[in-house]
């Protein structure tokens, strides 16, 4: 994937957990529900996988843009995907 001119290396699963979170800004997911798209041949994994694709994630965006988080947590409901502000004025 490429963002800003740079590179990113993605796994097959943070590139559908990314898609899910950006193309639905400020939508707060469930883990359940990243968990559903991401496997959707209904595979038995533990909702703390979501966690480990986050945080890698987040490590790898944070790579090209240092100064904005993406992912964020959402207390009780599970993560959201953040766009990043344009500099550019209105």
């Amino acid at each position: 994937m490429c963002y800003q001119k740079q590179q990113i290396e993605l796994t097959k699963s943070e590139m559908e957990l990314l898609h899910l979170l950006s193309k639905h800004p400020n939508k707060a997911f469930s883990r359940d529900q990243i968990l559903n798209h991401i496997y959707q041949d209904y595979r038995v994994v533990s909702d703390r996988t979501v966690d480990t694709h986050i945080k890698n994630l987040r490590k790898k965006l944070k790579s090209i843009s240092p100064d904005h988080d993406f992912v964020q947590a959402v207390y009780g409901v599970g993560y959201r995907f953040i766009a990043e502000k344009s500099n550019e004025p209105a």
